[in-house]
């Protein structure tokens, strides 16, 4: 088993778990949630454990992230940029 923890320096003010969009001059209104392999969100700053394949020498971790509008937000077109960090505990 391994614990996989994402933070972001850049989050809503709403929504901490929603990346906010930090391409210059991209589009306004967007962020970037990531989700585990299930499609389930994931909640920035806490620990999601993920069942490592047993006796294999790799393991693949699989996320993903998709662009949300904010909440009573209407979307302006352009590009989209958030930065992620992890941190894997082993157990």
């Amino acid at each position: 088993m391994v614990d996989v923890t994402f933070t972001s320096s850049a989050t809503d003010t709403t929504d901490t778990s929603l990346m906010t969009n930090t391409y210059a001059n991209g589009a306004q209104n967007v962020g970037v949630r990531l989700l585990d392999n299930a499609e389930a969100n994931i909640t920035l700053g806490s620990a999601s454990e993920v069942t490592l394949l047993a006796g294999s020498a790799t393991q693949t971790l699989h996320f993903k992230a998709q662009m949300e509008v904010l909440s009573g937000k209407t979307a302006t077109p352009g590009q989209v940029e958030a930065t992620a960090n992890y941190v894997l505990a082993y157990k």
